[in-house]
């Protein structure tokens, strides 16, 4: 009885000991010990694992291509719809302007100041395809971020001035008015330039410029300042919108982040966009710095930090 409990252990020893030193074959992905055969289940089990590792490395690769295939179709589209949404923003901003040479007598006319607004409503919304159509085609371009980049020196006051004028449309709806401060005047004169790429650069201030024009209240003004804070060059834009939960600031750039702003009557506003996680996803990886901060009374300032060229 005595020896048959202790084969019955020795046996048991045996197996642990095999399956021990298959757990540790499989964690440094080593074959099991050369010179011995492998017992029955560690073929079985060894089999299975490589069987499953070939399928996901499979259904990975297929994944793989069907997100490139979407990427493209989305890079396809964005560039399809961004072309005549230019064509009909550039002929409604030169009715805008033959409008406006013609005002005093428009305005005498029935329907004269109906029109004006009607074009600036036009104008608005068009401004705000368009900027639907470029996150539709900078999110798609994120997945190759790093093929698609250039560092170099680059202006961000010139790329604020043109974003202002190809944005120009939701500030006019709302009667808002871009303000620059000394420090932006100062950077401007002495051609202040920063390490970065232009392209996504001028993208992520586009977007800082729409979400002040989207929150900020009509008639209001959108403070855009430049200043120096070391070997860095930081760009605030401030308006006077409703503002942003203190609790939901940390997670204002998240994807899929869903907030609740508040505005002067005390009226809780939800505020969510893909804008905002774009901007500070390619911020991060151009090397800058994004945070967003209350404006005193009232409001919200987001700060890009660039590193000075």
């Amino acid at each position: 009885m005595a020896l048959g409990l202790a084969a019955q252990l020795a046996w048991l020893g045996l197996e642990w000991g095999a399956r021990k030193r298959l757990a540790t074959a499989i964690r440094e992905g080593a074959e099991p010990e050369p010179g011995r055969a492998p017992l029955r289940d560690e073929e079985l089990l060894l089999g299975e694992l490589r069987r499953r590792e070939r399928e996901l490395e499979l259904a990975a690769s297929r994944r793989r291509e069907e997100l490139d295939r979407y990427s493209d179709y989305l890079v396809y589209l964005a560039h399809e719809l961004k072309t005549p949404l230019t064509s009909l923003r550039l002929g409604l901003s030169a009715l805008a302007e033959e409008h406006a040479d013609r005002e005093p007598a428009l305005a005498r006319a029935p329907g004269g100041t109906r029109d004006a607004a009607a074009l600036a409503a036009l104008l608005s919304e068009l401004g705000s395809l368009e900027a639907k159509a470029d996150e539709a085609l900078f999110y798609a371009k994120s997945h190759s971020f790093a093929e698609d980049f250039i560092v170099k020196p680059t202006r961000p006051d010139e790329l604020v001035r043109r974003s202002l004028a190809r944005m120009a449309g939701p500030f006019v709806a709302k009667g808002m008015t871009p303000a620059f401060g000394p420090g932006f005047r100062a950077a401007e004169a002495g051609a202040a330039t920063v390490l970065s790429d232009p392209v996504w650069l001028g993208f992520i201030i586009e977007q800082v410029l729409l979400n002040a024009a989207k929150y900020g209240p009509a008639g209001s003004v959108v403070q855009i300042e430049l200043r120096s804070a070391g070997d860095e060059l930081e760009l605030s834009v401030a308006d006077r919108g409703p503002g942003v939960e203190p609790g939901d600031l940390p997670r204002l750039f998240d994807r899929g982040f869903i907030g609740q702003a508040r505005d002067r009557t005390g009226e809780r506003e939800r505020s969510t966009g893909l804008g905002l996680y774009l901007v500070g996803a390619m911020a991060e990886r151009l090397g800058h710095r994004v945070q967003a901060r209350p404006n005193p009374g009232g409001g919200l300032v987001i700060l890009v930090a660039m590193r000075r060229y």
